[in-house]
């Protein structure tokens, strides 16, 4: 391992960064980042084509249309049950 000293302090070539490492840690963030978008955007198609099956109003339970929209039901408790959606967001069911 090779030292050296800047403005008074005893460093190591392995506690600084070379720009290529820091490139590549970006460059691993952005590409993590698309990936994740891209998972987005299949799940955001697979809902707009199964929504755009359904002819009418849903009036009926289908479950079809529930798997491609609905990831997780979380039931807290009696009175408080949350939906989470393929696309992240939630809403939260208070029953009274």
């Amino acid at each position: 391992m090779t030292f050296f000293i800047c403005r008074g302090i005893l460093l190591s070539t392995r506690t600084v960064p070379t720009a290529r490492e820091t490139a590549k840690s970006k460059y691993d963030a952005l590409q993590e980042n698309l990936s994740e978008r891209a998972a987005k955007r299949e799940r955001i198609e697979i809902y707009l084509k199964e929504l755009s099956r359904a002819e009418n109003l849903v009036t009926a339970f289908d479950d079809g249309l529930w798997n491609t929209m609905v990831d997780t039901l979380t039931i807290y408790s009696k009175e408080r049950i949350v939906f989470r959606f393929r696309d992240g967001s939630e809403i939260e069911w208070s029953i009274r």
